[in-house]
């Protein structure tokens, strides 16, 4: 993935972003930073880019100057069989509204000490892309997918999965019906 291509990833489209996710208009994009955010082969069906931003914003009548990270996931471009099976198989938009609408339906129930997942920030078409929180810098890493977990990292795996599967049949019956 040629990082240079991606014209859409720019000051102004990064300030939209946190300033709608930050619920903060005096957010002014300073310069943004992009790597890729898996090694080659971990993701098969995105492309995720790390874009680190440095802004300022307005607090108690001063100018202060932050960093935070995010992440793009960006639905594959121009690379024939990976981008038709995407595409074909709608794999994608489930996760836009599984990042949108679900998953932060599902946190805003377990409360922030139980998070399921990071927080959808943005999602759109053309290009294809879903903009999420980074959890790295809150301590979260991909674990190597070769060596896969330790006995500790297993279990707390599994505990993950059981509040994910609660949360999910928690809102189910709230809402009467499946959310996707």
């Amino acid at each position: 993935m040629a990082l240079e291509t991606q014209t859409w990833l720019n000051l102004c489209f990064v300030e939209k972003i946190l300033r709608k996710s930050e619920g903060d208009n005096s957010i002014q994009v300073i310069d943004i930073f992009s790597k890729p955010a898996t090694a080659k082969g971990d993701n098969y069906t995105s492309d995720m880019i790390r874009i680190t931003v440095e802004f300022s914003r307005d607090q108690g009548g001063h100018k202060i100057t932050e960093k935070k990270s995010i992440i793009a996931k960006v639905s594959p471009l121009n690379e024939g069989v990976r981008q038709d099976l995407v595409e074909q198989s709608g794999i994608f938009d489930v996760e836009i509204s599984m990042m949108s609408h679900t998953l932060n339906k599902m946190n805003e129930l377990l409360g922030p000490k139980h998070l399921v997942s990071a927080k959808g920030l943005h999602a759109q078409k053309n290009p294809t892309l879903l903009i999420i929180e980074d959890l790295a810098p809150l301590g979260f890493r991909m674990a190597d997918r070769l060596s896969g977990l330790d006995l500790t990292h297993s279990i707390m795996a599994l505990h993950g999965l059981a509040r994910f599967h609660a949360a999910s049949v928690a809102l189910c019956e709230k809402v009467n019906r499946y959310v996707t």
